[in-house]
């Protein structure tokens, strides 16, 4: 499937958030919630199919000058991977949405361990630490050449890999302090934060659909918190 089509489907993890804690945790939301929600699956829909859109534009007009050329040049044989690597779309769209309920179901039963049980988040993520590193540092291991879990990395990798925890430990502390669908607000509404360090420190696209995206995913999240 596209990968415009992947990303596009896999923002529907915030309504399957939304729709699996009323049903797991028995959370009740006003109809001025829900439309704020549904407002802003529109806005991030939007905003991800016009990036994508751009990109995918640009691959099209790759695919029709390689079509066009001799049967016998190279560019005529670097084509033929890439009819190659077209899948079936019905599945590729099932899984996907598989996927968004997966993690819609993971986001809301983490919440319900963490507010259901008397430790705090900090032993929770020590002990999905734990797992974590009976599954990773052995892969880790037999990947590496140097047998070394940290073979090869550099001051960079290790600063990213430091973000990436602080961004875990943000998550959960996002989960208890509020909800699982705060939470997806926010990774929703970070799109809009990327789409515009894009367009600044990338030359990344900001066309008026984007902006106007943009400003619906704001004015969406506003309209959710000051919601009763």
């Amino acid at each position: 499937m596209p990968a415009g089509m992947f990303a596009v489907l896999q923002q529907c993890k915030i309504v399957t958030t939304a729709v699996l804690s009323r049903l797991m945790l028995a959370r009740r939301l006003s109809w001025s919630k829900w439309r704020a929600l549904l407002l802003l699956l529109a806005g991030v829909v939007l905003i991800t199919h016009e990036e994508h859109g751009v990109i995918n534009r640009a691959k099209v007009f790759a695919a029709l000058a390689l079509r066009s050329a001799p049967p016998s040049s190279p560019v005529a044989a670097a084509a033929l991977p890439l009819e190659r690597g077209q899948g079936s779309l019905v599945l590729g769209v099932s899984a996907v949405l598989l996927e968004t309920v997966l993690s819609g179901f993971a986001t809301v039963y983490f919440e319900r361990v963490l507010k259901s049980t008397p430790l705090s988040v900090w032993h929770r993520n020590i002990q999905l630490a734990c797992w974590s590193l009976l599954i990773f540092v052995p892969m880790a291991i037999y990947e590496s050449e140097r047998h070394s879990p940290f073979a090869g990395w550099s001051a960079l990798e290790a600063l990213n890999a430091l973000v990436g925890a602080a961004g875990g430990i943000l998550v959960a502390l996002c989960i208890v302090r509020f909800d699982s669908i705060v939470k997806s607000i926010a990774v929703a509404a970070s799109i809009v934060l990327t789409a515009a360090a894009s367009f600044v420190c990338l030359g990344g696209p900001m066309t008026l659909p984007i902006a106007i995206s943009s400003a619906v995913v704001i004015l969406a999240t506003v309209n959710y918190s000051f919601s009763p």
